[in-house]
């Protein structure tokens, strides 16, 4: 029996056993994997921060420019890219229900702008292109970006981390890898090893500084990695796709694309199965252990006497009482933290608004006063013009830096909070191990924190200035260093009004963001516990009530259990070849 036979068989054993015991939570992931395994796919996931150019990376390695891609970033729907003799575009939706759409109509459902919060409830996209490179069951996939997504996009990519079977890790030279990228980097190690480091966008820079750029992050990931060198692939992702679409092969060897384009054959399609192998084993062991749990506990409280096991049960309830109380206190505490954080949010763009409205004000009068000879009436739409564009880049530059920093000390809150809770995870388990004689592998996933990626500026609400009708007619009758001296003094009352009101959006913004990450956060803290207390307390439940049993009905439900246990354990003896680790 072939391996792929071997283990279709066994999940299919894993989820007869999920239906017999009404273990539902398991059903879902476990019969995507048994269609996983019948179609061969291996799920090459893209990721990397927002705006690295991930979209058209993809592009450039299917050869056409499929998925939209621009300056900002765009993604905002998981979306897969799979293998079909036709081009076909398939919604589903998060009610199961699907439909097959046009590529004009894509953009309408797999971005931001197309489609904001994701009214229309789509749960991913799947792209059918006759591809070379995604034959042989290689489904490339598209995800939003970290650091900075909208909140409603979290659990989407969320849920396909743990379904990765290979990675295309994307940086890019603008800025190199931030503290954000790699701790991301760390995290998606603990689901795979199957990775290669892309470093994006070189056309953008010189040979000299590429170079600077490119050992500055061998450095990072040589020192994370023990000293085990890393190979990073440096493209032009933008170049690579259009020489593809100009058959310009000259240009395509410069993009650096065919070098990416080897080091993925040779080290994930060539090694597809065996890397297959190894995952399915992975996921083979983790749902066994799972189920061993419910079955482990209900054959021991078969065993123990109806008195000795009510006492356990009221030791247990008694522990996790103690149990809620620390969850308590960490939501408390965690709730403080963020508290702290908004304060700091505060003072942070407070300053930078007393800051910014000086500067903005000084390099608008500076400007103006240097302009020479400007048509009177000119001088307005330059005020305006210089005005809008300097304060929308300053705001943006500053903003880039803020959220960034922002970012690193709520992912700081969320991480310390997430080692607490799972901490009380694993005494919860411990406790459940010592009062049942069984153990448990659940574990509490990180939640990570987005936010929004675009901001408009708001520096031409109508009218603009004060008396603007009458400052169009001034120009004529006035001298010009009168009319000059009027405008800077409009001026001067417009910038702090707009630096104002636009600080006062990024704060109520970010306090936005961070209230909802937070809030959301909270619910999956407080839901994770109290998820584990109950499934623990309806399998002790259910195993309460078969005590009831007569004894002659006891014996065979015990031996059922056993066999059932037995079997569990069988499926985790597959031998499985582990596949050579890519040197990343």
């Amino acid at each position: 029996m072939s391996n792929n036979s071997k283990f279709h068989n066994n999940f299919n054993e894993l989820l007869c056993l999920s239906q017999k015991y009404k273990l539902e939570l398991f059903i879902p992931d476990i019969k995507e994997e048994i269609n996983r395994i019948k179609e061969e796919q291996l799920y090459l996931v893209v990721l990397g921060q927002f705006k690295r150019g991930k979209s058209t990376l993809i592009n450039a390695l299917i050869g056409e420019d499929i998925l939209p891609s621009a300056v900002l970033p765009l993604t905002s729907i998981v979306t897969l890219i799979k293998y079909g003799v036709e081009k076909n575009i398939k919604v589903t939706f998060e009610d199961d229900n699907s439909l097959f759409i046009p590529n004009s109509e894509l953009y309408g459902f797999i971005t931001e702008s197309g489609n904001p919060s994701n009214e229309k409830k789509v749960r991913l996209v799947e792209i059918f292109y006759p591809s070379e490179f995604l034959q042989d069951g290689i489904v490339l996939i598209d995800t939003p970006g970290i650091g900075s997504m909208f909140l409603h996009n979290t659990k989407s990519t969320e849920s396909f981390i743990p379904k990765i079977d290979a990675a295309l890790f994307v940086l890019s030279v603008d800025p190199p890898i931030t503290e954000t990228e790699f701790k991301f980097y760390e995290e998606i190690r603990n689901y795979t090893d199957k990775f290669i480091l892309v470093m994006n966008k070189i056309d953008l820079i010189k040979q000299t500084d590429l170079k600077e750029i490119y050992s500055y992050t061998e450095n990072i990931f040589l020192k994370s990695n023990h000293n085990v060198k890393v190979n990073i692939f440096s493209v032009s992702a933008k170049n690579a796709l259009e020489a593809k679409l100009e058959h310009d092969s000259s240009k395509f060897i410069l993009s650096g694309f065919k070098e990416l384009e080897n080091g993925i054959k040779s080290s994930i399609k060539s090694e597809k199965h065996l890397i297959l192998q190894n995952n399915l084993q992975k996921k083979l062991d983790r749902f066994a252990s799972r189920l061993s749990f419910s079955l482990e506990l209900e054959m021991n409280a078969l065993k123990t006497p109806v008195n000795v096991f009510e006492d356990k049960i009221k030791k247990f309830n008694y522990e996790m009482d103690k149990i809620l109380l620390e969850k308590k206190s960490e939501l408390y505490k965690f709730n403080g933290k963020v508290n702290d954080l908004i304060a700091w949010l505060d003072d942070e763009i407070r300053d930078f608004n007393k800051a910014q409205s000086k500067s903005i004000y000084n390099s608008v009068a500076g400007y103006i006063m240097s302009l020479h000879n400007p048509a009177k009436p000119a001088l307005l739409n330059l005020a305006k013009e210089y005005f809008a564009s300097k304060l929308s880049s300053d705001f943006e530059a500053w903003r880039l830096k803020f959220e960034s920093n922002l970012f690193e000390k709520y992912l700081d809150i969320v991480k310390d909070s997430t080692s607490n809770i799972n901490g009380l995870i694993k005494k919860l388990t411990e406790i459940s191990s010592g009062l049942f004689d069984v153990s448990s592998p659940l574990m509490l996933e990180e939640i990570t924190f987005e936010t929004p990626s675009k901001f408009i500026y708001r520096t031409k609400d109508e009218p603009l200035f004060l008396e603007i009708d009458m400052l169009k007619i001034l120009p004529y009758f006035l001298p010009r260093n009168v009319l000059t001296k009027l405008i800077l003094s409009k001026m001067k009352n417009e910038v702090e009004e707009k630096t104002m009101v636009n600080s006062g959006s990024i704060s109520g913004f970010y306090r936005m963001s961070i209230s909802e990450a937070a809030l959301k956060f909270k619910y999956e803290m407080d839901a994770k516990i109290d998820q584990i207390i109950f499934y623990i307390n309806s399998v002790i439940t259910s195993a309460l009530k078969n005590k009831d049993l007569s004894e002659e009905l006891i014996a065979p439900r015990l031996n059922e259990i056993e066999s059932d246990l037995n079997s569990l354990n069988s499926l985790k003896l597959i031998e499985s070849s582990e596949p050579s680790n890519l040197s990343t």
